[in-house]
């Protein structure tokens, strides 16, 4: 979908092990992979950097994976401001985060790990996000679309990896319609994979490749 030329990379931040060296071979090598804190894990990335403040120039990424990542980050704005500067116009990022509808955003950056870990359901989540999330991204500087994981993903397979049904999933641009950017079936692929990995049931390598080919055609011109 997107027009650009040249063809631009894909950046995926805080990346799984599993779907990292996947998404790098179906990118075509326009691949960067990003974390602000690798060691923690002995996660291996591109870049060492914080999503606030990303080594990257304006408009030069054309496709974002930013899949429960915004949680973990108190200067949030900075973050999705930095989404907004590095995206070109027809690019887009899939974002991911937990949200409680009916109730704002809950934050307390004051908190202690094991206070975080009895609020938010994890120590090192600094927040719960509620119905302000959109005017949260609006705010940086980003247009938002959203759609639900039933939508993309079938109800058996989200009870098999434990992803609650009534689950949200966000695409935001900086410049065009972000569902017309949107390519929902790439996005299915993507997320589907995404979330599997996560619970490390992965299909085979070569199955692996095969999905991500698919998911990420929409990040260079048809």
């Amino acid at each position: 979908m997107i027009s650009a030329t040249p063809q631009l990379p894909v950046l995926d931040v805080a990346p799984s092990a599993g779907l990292s060296e996947a998404l790098r071979q179906a990118s075509r090598g326009l691949y960067i992979s990003l974390d602000a804190a690798p060691e923690a894990d002995t996660r291996e990335v591109d870049i060492k950097a914080s999503l606030t403040a990303l080594p990257l120039a304006d408009a030069s990424i054309g496709f974002i994976l930013c899949s429960h990542v915004l949680e973990h980050i108190p200067d949030d704005l900075s973050a999705m401001t930095e989404i907004a500067r590095v995206l070109h116009p027809d690019g887009a990022c899939l974002i991911q985060v937990p949200r409680r509808r009916g109730t704002a955003t809950d934050e307390d950056l004051s908190l202690t790990r094991p206070e975080r870990l009895q609020r938010y359901g994890q120590a090192d989540h600094v927040r719960r996000y509620g119905d302000d999330f959109e005017s949260r991204l609006t705010k940086a500087g980003l247009r938002v679309g959203s759609t639900w994981y039933t939508r993309v993903l079938p109800r058996g397979l989200l009870t098999v990896i434990g992803v609650p049904a009534d689950g949200e999933l966000w695409v935001v641009t900086s410049g065009r319609d972000p569902l017309e950017t949107y390519d929902p079936e790439a996005a299915t692929h993507l997320l589907g994979l995404s979330m599997v990995a996560a619970t490390q049931a992965m299909p085979s390598p070569s199955e692996s490749i095969s999905i991500l080919r698919r998911s990420v055609r929409f990040l260079w011109k048809r």
